[in-house]
């Protein structure tokens, strides 16, 4: 992926051929605000580079060090890989976006001083709910990533919608599919009449089967098929047919996997028949 920041100033034509190169050599090329881009940066590339380092530096400092180095495993090895990174470069990047990072480091420090807060009070719900919510939102992320190494590696399998594909199925959309978007056809074929879709290679998370528990309380006919293991992760075939949907009164314990997919399935239940409840969503 390569990302032009062009200026007001900057001459048009020159981005546009700065994009057909890139785009010639097979990268995926978008435009963005400078701005924008320091804050996304700093959040998602320079704060895990800040923590890695100042992690190990914290650890390193410690008299015991050897110990706690020799007994470090895999959990220790992925998060603190980064740190082995260039510190010049490190150094140059901190200092010229030096900004958007205090700004991303003063937004974290909010939510790890709650954490400890949670820690210091033994409050293990507050506890599960962060780590609860990571997960799914981590898990998330990483289908998005694998989707999009599947298909940069299988382009001759593109993901594509299909009539009358498949025995029995009116729609097919090859895979590999990721959830979130799974999550949205699964709303839109359900509340659509004489619709019958298959939805193919999608990942089997605990994001997906809190998605799909929740739509089934509501009337909805979805249908795992041919679960399998695809690239290391299960995957499944998922039936998805027309149906008319009721409220329904949603279990808290389901909240917490489908976080990510309520602006969608909010809309499933605007369209269902009678109240659906909602309860332990205050992170909504």
């Amino acid at each position: 992926k390569v990302i032009l920041t062009p200026l007001t100033e900057t001459d048009p034509q020159a981005v546009a051929i700065v994009d057909q190169l890139w785009s010639a050599l097979g990268a995926d090329v978008e435009h963005m605000q400078v701005e924008r881009h320091d804050e996304v940066l700093a959040a998602t590339s320079h704060l895990p580079h800040l923590l890695a380092f100042g992690l190990v530096d914290s650890l390193a400092k410690r008299n015991e060090n050897l110990d706690i180095f020799r007994y470090a495993a895999g959990g220790f090895r992925d998060f603190t890989r980064i740190a082995g990174s260039d510190p010049t470069m490190w150094h140059d990047i901190f200092m010229a976006n030096r900004d958007a990072v205090l700004r991303t480091l003063d937004s974290f420090r909010t939510d790890l001083d709650a954490l400890r807060e949670a820690v210091d009070a033994g409050d293990g719900a507050q506890l599960m709910d962060v780590f609860t919510r990571a997960r799914a939102a981590r898990e998330h992320f990483g289908r998005i990533l694998a989707s999009r190494a599947r298909v940069d590696t299988a382009p001759e399998e593109p993901r594509a919608l299909h009539s009358g594909s498949a025995e029995g199925v009116s729609h097919r959309i090859k895979g590999p599919v990721d959830v979130t978007s799974a999550v949205l056809f699964m709303v839109a074929t359900s509340i659509s009449e004489g619709c019958d879709l298959l939805l193919e290679d999608v990942p089997v998370s605990s994001f997906c089967e809190g998605s799909i528990d929740i739509l089934r309380l509501m009337g909805g006919d979805i249908v795992l098929q041919n679960v399998r293991k695809l690239a290391n992760e299960t995957v499944a075939d998922l039936h998805v047919r027309s149906a008319r949907l009721k409220g329904a009164d949603i279990p808290e314990a389901l909240v917490p996997l489908a976080l990510n997919a309520f602006p969608v399935l909010l809309v499933a239940a605007a369209c269902a028949e009678g109240r659906t409840i909602l309860r332990g969503a205050q992170a909504l």
